[in-house]
């Protein structure tokens, strides 16, 4: 019980973005918990520092605490828990493609996107979420048929997933824009950036600087 308050005094710290005694808070909490090594509770807290490290910039420290999590949470996490699972090894992936390891990143993305799929079904959002950010990645290594596969599915789950356009299809668009512009295809990229400033005008009206980024790729 005192571990869990100590926990629960480090997420305020977190929602004050305050990771510093963020940090101290899950350090103590894991001294608390330090004889119950296989308990759920104690995997939570090497996944809480990481992500606090990520948000701190030190990203291959986040990546060292949530591959404890990762090694613990595979042997102990119940079957109505294990989204958890796909949730940290898509941090592990999005960590890794960040650093610009564009060809080990994948296997923790597929990773997830199999966990989701298999636990969420084709069309949850959480599964658009793996699909977008492999895009990414075959982006950014010039795999671009892959990419745009990949963007595309993505995309046909946000629209499934979503009754009216949301930011997160603005994005996914958008990269699908950027392949296209890329490869010279500068018609249908137009198409693409003109649908993407419709979207982003609903979002954020006409002076955003969001906005006028797009407008200034259509330029």
């Amino acid at each position: 019980k005192l571990s869990r308050t100590v926990l629960n005094i480090g997420n305020v710290h977190f929602y004050r973005c305050d990771y510093e005694n963020a940090l101290r808070a899950c350090q103590d909490a894991l001294n608390l918990l330090h004889t119950n090594k296989d308990e759920i509770e104690v995997a939570a807290v090497w996944y809480n520092m990481s992500l606090l490290l990520y948000h701190q910039g030190n990203k291959l420290q986040a990546l060292e605490k949530i591959d404890t999590f990762l090694e613990m949470a595979q042997k102990i996490l119940p079957p109505e828990v294990r989204h958890q699972l796909a949730d940290a090894f898509h941090r592990k992936g999005k960590i890794m493609f960040e650093m610009g390891r564009l060809y080990d990143c994948m296997i923790p993305l597929n990773r997830a996107l199999q966990i989701r799929r298999n636990l969420l079904g084709n069309d949850h959002p959480s599964v658009a979420e793996s699909l977008n950010l492999i895009g990414k990645v075959l982006h950014k290594r010039e795999e671009y048929d892959f990419a745009m596969n990949a963007l595309q599915e993505a995309l046909a789950v946000q629209h499934k997933s979503n009754e009216t356009a949301s930011l997160d299809i603005a994005q996914t668009l958008l990269d699908i824009g950027s392949i296209y512009h890329v490869q010279n295809q500068l018609e249908q990229s137009l198409k693409v950036f003109t649908e993407v400033i419709d979207l982003t005008r609903k979002f954020f009206g006409e002076r955003h600087p969001f906005v006028a980024r797009i407008e200034n790729i259509i330029g």
